[in-house]
């Protein structure tokens, strides 16, 4: 890593550990937990899955999930350490942990997982490529990842992009559905698929090849 991406991933660690505090108080979660439902409705995971849910923030998702998959577990991961504090003090339960890492630093084993979620968290990733890689490696054969983030195709969501790029630290760019699609390939994922949920949203599945 360069010490220009170096400085700017630290800029977006701080920029969260700031938020963590007020971060489920937050008018935002209005709009989280919407995207949370929306993933919940589409995951429909086995009570025995292993799941790894990237970007956690606070926890929500991954509690959700650990509650869904009883005899199965769920991993949050996140790279603001104060997120992963109040993730691990809100939420207990036997089959959920939560980590520090990042998107192309995964602290997990090869194939430990059989799915990868990541809920508006992928215009944060300062590496999507090597990311993708890291989320193929952390995933068995016959995986299942799903992404949903915001998709530059819409006209209001490519004129906000550069906006948000300069107010705040942490984003990294949204990509378009041809980019993910170039993503997901480069990687070596399979049985591609895009949605559209939401007109400003796409939701990204695919398995490692």
């Amino acid at each position: 890593m360069s010490s220009s991406d170096a400085d700017a991933a630290e800029a977006s660690r701080r920029y969260f550990n700031r938020w963590a505090p007020r971060y489920d108080r937050s008018v935002a979660q209005i709009w989280f937990r919407q995207n949370h439902r929306l993933i919940m409705h589409v995951v429909a995971p086995p009570l025995d899955a292993r799941i790894l849910d990237l970007g956690c923030g606070s926890g929500q998702l991954a509690a959700q999930l650990a509650k869904r998959v009883r005899h199965g577990s769920v991993l949050g991961v996140d790279p603001a350490e104060e997120m992963i504090r109040v993730a691990r003090r809100r939420h207990r339960r036997k089959n959920l942990r939560f980590e520090v890492g990042s998107s192309d630093a995964i602290p997990a084993d090869a194939g430990a997982f059989d799915m990868v979620v990541s809920t508006i968290s992928f215009h944060h990733w300062m590496r999507p490529a090597a990311s993708l890689r890291e989320v193929a490696r952390v995933l068995r054969r016959d995986g299942r990842l799903l992404i949903l983030d915001f998709c530059r195709d819409n006209l209001l969501v490519a004129a906000l992009d550069p906006v948000q790029r300069w107010l705040q630290p942490s984003h990294f760019g949204i990509a378009s559905e041809k980019e993910m699609r170039g993503y997901f390939s480069r990687a070596g994922f399979h049985r591609l698929r895009i949605t559209k949920p939401r007109w400003f949203l796409m939701l990204a599945e695919g398995s490692p090849g």
